[in-house]
C-alpha cells in the first residue's frame, strides 16, 4: 500500500516510534489494563476512565490486524449507533476501509494487486477477511 494514490497525495505507512518517543508514558498501567478481561477489575486501575474512552474509540472506529490498525471516519454509525462528536466535528467526507491484499493470479509467482485494483468484496459479495490469502 505504501505509495498508492490517496485523496491528498499518497498513502504512507507508519511504524511505532522508539519506546522513549511513544505517546503513552504509563506503560505499566496501560499494559495491566489491556491484559485484564473483567470490566470490574479494569475500573480499579489508575487512569481507567481515559483508557476506557480510548479503547471504545478504537473499537468503534478502527480495524486491527496483525501488523496494522486502520481508522475509518464514520465507522461509529456502522453498528447502528449515532455518529460520535469526533466524527461530527472532523471535516472532510466519510472514509472507506482500504481493501485487503488480494492475489494477482495473472502474474507468475506470488504477487498482489495494487490497492486501487483490488476488489473490495469477493464473488459472494462479502468483504474479504484479512487472512484470506
Amino acid at each position: 500500500m505504501d505509495g498508492e494514490p490517496a485523496p491528498h497525495g499518497f498513502i504512507t505507512c507508519m511504524v511505532t516510534p522508539r519506546e522513549y518517543e511513544q505517546f503513552y508514558c504509563d506503560k505499566e498501567y496501560l499494559s495491566a489494563y489491556a491484559s485484564t478481561k473483567a470490566q470490574s477489575s479494569k475500573e480499579k486501575f489508575p487512569g481507567h476512565g481515559y483508557y476506557s474512552k480510548i479503547d471504545h474509540f478504537f473499537t468503534d472506529h478502527c480495524k486491527r490486524g496483525e501488523r496494522y490498525i486502520e481508522f475509518l471516519k464514520g465507522a461509529c454509525e456502522e453498528s447502528g449507533n449515532e455518529c460520535c462528536a469526533f466524527c461530527k466535528e472532523c471535516s472532510g467526507p466519510q472514509t472507506r476501509y482500504v481493501s485487503r491484499p488480494y492475489p494477482d493470479y495473472k502474474k507468475e509467482g506470488h504477487h498482489y494487486m495494487g490497492a486501487s485494483k483490488t476488489p473490495l468484496a469477493g464473488t459472494d459479495g462479502k468483504t474479504h477477511e484479512v487472512d484470506d490469502y
